[in-house]
């Protein structure tokens, strides 16, 4: 069964020796060795650190498809009532997809559709078919998935949503998902960038919006880099990477993105061997993470990277003090991968001191 956490990780393969261009290692002797003894320092962000970041959540349940009609009606009088049903069962929806729930949740979504769409609530469609998207792809559907969201987008207009709604891009954004996800990066591409331009266009003079649409614009730039990313275009990813991360930092309570967007920045200048660069995104991470508890787990990721940024520069002191603390916290904190990196970077350094020694 298709698991969205592979596609998440699949998208995160943070510095893998493979994406450094040919000629940096060709042209670098010393950074050549580094580099390579150091193959599979970079890795992913733990995934407690992954949990509770929006940005890249996907809400899990299972259902299979959406074949009823939306009736035009009059409501009766007790359709508040009905509308209180819905916005209960929404609530339940978002619980049950998250304890994991999958059957229970699939019963929520079946009935709140079918009041929804028998009753006229229009409000309520546009969350419910996001869940339903968001449901078949759980179930591995991708297919299927794609072609609820081209209904979905279809009814909505009919109803009365414009193409730029915020409803519709959102729901647009993950049919680019998909498209990306079985390789057609032409439509992927043009996904995004029409999505990207119908948000731009939401914004005053004064680069002033309201959250919801700023919020989206965010995940769009976000999910866009990730795109180029992949495609290997990096110096573009960087661009709209480094937009993402001046929005998110205006935004309050966005940490936990913020410090995803950052471990992407540090990977890219990384991989355009921009060392300074990725120091001083790994640095901003750290500081970030010790203002807020909820990024402990992120915290020794960001220190055991830092170290490695000094040890190919040749800075070994500074490499031995930050491992050596992504050591102690990676260990306090239960986080094996951080642990191993750390000890990793702290024997080779042994290594090659007693080395020198000898010599």
């Amino acid at each position: 069964m298709f698991k969205i956490q592979n596609l998440i990780n699949r998208s995160r393969q943070f510095f893998n020796k493979t994406n450094v261009p040919g000629s940096i290692l060709r042209n670098t002797p010393k950074l050549s060795t580094r580099l390579q003894y150091f193959s599979n320092f970079f890795v992913v962000l733990p995934t407690t650190c992954l949990f509770g970041i929006n940005l890249l959540k996907w809400n899990r349940a299972n259902i299979d498809t959406i074949d009823s009609v939306i009736p035009i009606v009059l409501q009766t009088s007790g359709a508040e009532a009905k509308k209180e049903n819905v916005s209960e069962l929404i609530a339940l929806i978002t619980t049950k997809m998250r304890e994991g729930n999958l059957e229970e949740a699939k019963s929520c979504i079946d009935e709140a559709i079918c009041i929804s769409e028998q009753n006229n609530f229009v409000e309520f469609l546009p969350q419910l078919y996001h869940f339903l998207v968001l449901a078949t792809i759980r179930e591995g559907k991708n297919l299927l998935a794609e072609e609820i969201l081209v209904r979905s987008i279809e009814k909505l207009t009919e109803l009365g949503y414009k193409e730029t709604s915020n409803e519709i891009v959102r729901l647009q954004l993950i049919l680019a998902r998909l498209y990306q996800l079985r390789g057609d990066s032409a439509m992927a591409g043009l996904g995004f960038v029409n999505c990207i331009t119908i948000q731009e266009s939401k914004f005053n003079a004064d680069g002033v919006t309201d959250d919801v649409t700023t919020g989206l614009y965010l995940s769009l730039l976000f999910w866009y880099g990730l795109f180029l990313n992949d495609k290997g275009e990096l110096f573009d990813s960087k661009r709209y990477m480094e937009k993402a991360l001046t929005l998110s930092r205006s935004m309050p309570n966005n940490s936990e993105r913020t410090i995803f967007i950052l471990h992407n920045l540090a990977e890219l200048s990384f991989r355009l061997t921009e060392f300074d660069e990725a120091i001083k995104y790994l640095v901003e991470g750290i500081r970030l993470c010790l203002l807020h508890l909820s990024l402990d787990a992120a915290l020794p990721v960001f220190m055991v990277k830092l170290g490695l940024m000094y040890l190919i520069k040749g800075m070994d002191e500074k490499a031995e003090y930050w491992c050596s603390i992504a050591y102690a916290f990676a260990k306090s904190s239960y986080n094996a991968c951080a642990e191993d990196e750390a000890s990793l970077c702290l024997n080779y350094l042994k290594n090659r001191k007693s080395k020198n020694k000898r010599v």
